[in-house]
């Protein structure tokens, strides 16, 4: 049994911190405590919905049916080759035996 599970929901967050932190040199931030300040926040999301999901499976599917196919075109190209070459000695059999006769 082979079983497929695809993504629906995807999301990615960024948070970027910035630690402010009192400097000795200064006498304004000497009582300022440490200070966790976030800078950045980015939130992004992805969802995939049933028509999409459709056609990702279809992709999924596209190297099995290409295989398939190459092998189905193949076989049509190996049975003209053998159909010609079977046409082209019945063709000069034919003749010989024709000229074979009329001697």
């Amino acid at each position: 049994m082979h079983i497929e599970s695809y993504l629906v929901k995807a999301s990615c967050i960024f948070n970027y911190t910035s630690i402010i932190i009192y400097n000795s040199d200064c006498s304004i931030m000497k009582d300022l405590p440490k200070i966790y300040f976030p800078a950045v926040w980015i939130k992004q999301a992805a969802s995939l919905d049933e028509d999409l999901g459709s056609l990702l499976r279809l992709i999924s599917r596209l190297p099995l049916i290409g295989t398939i196919l190459f092998y189905v075109i193949l076989g049509i190209g190996v049975l003209l080759l053998c159909l010609v070459i079977f046409c082209v000695l019945y063709k000069s059999r034919k003749s010989s035996m024709i000229l074979l006769k009329g001697e």
